[in-house]
């Protein structure tokens, strides 16, 4: 991804930060147990990061869905970041079962110009929900009730995602109609198509 990308997330990440502000959300820390404002907003720049990233892959549209309870982050799919390169993909047990979640591992160059961001696998929320990704998760004293810790090695593979996109959240994109088929059919102009 480059600078361009980069600041695009920057500036969704301070925009879904002041929207949080006036609803009354305290900022989220991410996998840091009382996160600081500053560590809260380097983890969303790598969360957005991780969702444009999916975005451009699955070609969605990107959407901050801050506040907006049941929304996804791309598509039919939530999208978990981390910029651990053997990092886990995190769970919660509040997500419906069915919910699929993509893990994104970002690195964000020093001089901020350029980031990688690799897309791993994926995994349902059912799946995801066991008790020794819980223990892992305990172990780790990041969170304690109801979080899930899936490794790398667990995820299914990116290419076999089935994607079914949500009907009522998307238009069908078509091929844009040639120029011929663009003049109206109540309006012949010689050589041009007809519709028909």
């Amino acid at each position: 991804m480059d600078r361009f990308e980069i600041e695009t997330a920057e500036a969704v990440r301070d925009y879904t930060q002041k929207i949080a502000g006036h609803l009354g959300q305290s900022h989220r820390g991410g996998a840091i147990k009382n996160a600081t404002k500053e560590e809260s907003s380097a983890l969303q720049l790598v969360g957005f990061l991780g969702q444009l990233a999916a975005c451009k892959h699955f070609n969605e549209y990107p959407i901050a869905n801050i506040g907006r309870s049941g929304c996804y982050d791309c598509g039919p799919y939530e999208i978990r970041s981390t910029t651990h390169k053997s990092g886990c993909l995190i769970i919660h047990d509040t997500e419906s079962e069915s919910r699929k979640c993509v893990l994104a591992v970002v690195h964000i160059d020093d001089d901020r110009t350029s980031a990688i961001v690799r897309l791993v696998g994926w995994i349902t929320a059912k799946e995801g929900r066991t008790n020794e990704n819980h223990q892992r998760a305990v172990r780790l004293a990041v969170y304690s009730h109801g979080t899930y810790f899936v490794t790398q090695s667990d995820l299914h593979e990116l290419h076999t995602i089935n994607y079914d996109r949500l009907s009522f959240a998307h238009v069908e994109r078509r091929q844009a109609p040639e120029p011929d088929e663009l003049s109206p059919p109540w309006h012949p102009i010689p050589g041009r198509k007809r519709f028909h």
